[in-house]
């Protein structure tokens, strides 16, 4: 069910609401730009306490889903959205570690994501509006044949070989 966002409304208090709604349920938010919508979803494999906590299944159904993502440049989130092939808003509102920054250059480099530096309104919109337009694309995960880099095939295949 969708419901307008208030001004007012921030994570925590969405979080909130969030809180007494059946693990895997959804609540979907739109604010003044009808083109916009957010849905917040609660795994329902997720621990009690961090129901918030995105597993890796349910994480990897969302990003299957979804146009574009706005996370924090670390390693495991971003090397899921390069191998999903997702385009990405990579938030360094508050400033970036140096591997994060790297992770950025590498994303921004590659045209598949913009880097966040200001945690106004205008600007989060700004770069999710860009990184819609980026579309999807996994050429961050793949070899130079073009071929999607399964790294556990990988290692099988090298580890017959040596036996």
């Amino acid at each position: 069910m969708a419901e307008a966002l208030k001004a007012s409304l921030g994570p925590a208090e969405v979080a909130g609401e969030l809180a007494g709604e059946p693990a895997g349920g959804r609540r979907l938010l739109r604010g003044t730009n009808s083109l916009v919508t957010v849905e917040l979803g609660r795994d329902p494999d997720a621990d009690a306490s961090r129901p918030y906590f995105v597993g890796p299944a349910y994480l990897a159904e969302l990003m299957d889903v979804a146009s574009a993502a706005i996370t924090k440049p670390g390693g495991g989130t971003t090397a899921e959205l390069a191998y999903r092939g997702l385009p990405s808003v990579l938030d360094a509102s508050k400033g970036a570690m140096h591997w994060e920054e790297f992770t950025i250059q590498r994303f921004e480099t590659a045209g598949r994501a913009v880097a966040l530096r200001s945690s106004s309104t205008g600007a989060i919109e700004a770069a999710l509006r860009q990184a819609l337009q980026l579309g999807r694309d996994c050429m961050l995960a793949q070899d130079s044949r073009g071929q999607l880099v399964d790294s556990r095939e990988r290692l099988r295949q090298r580890l017959q070989a040596s036996a």
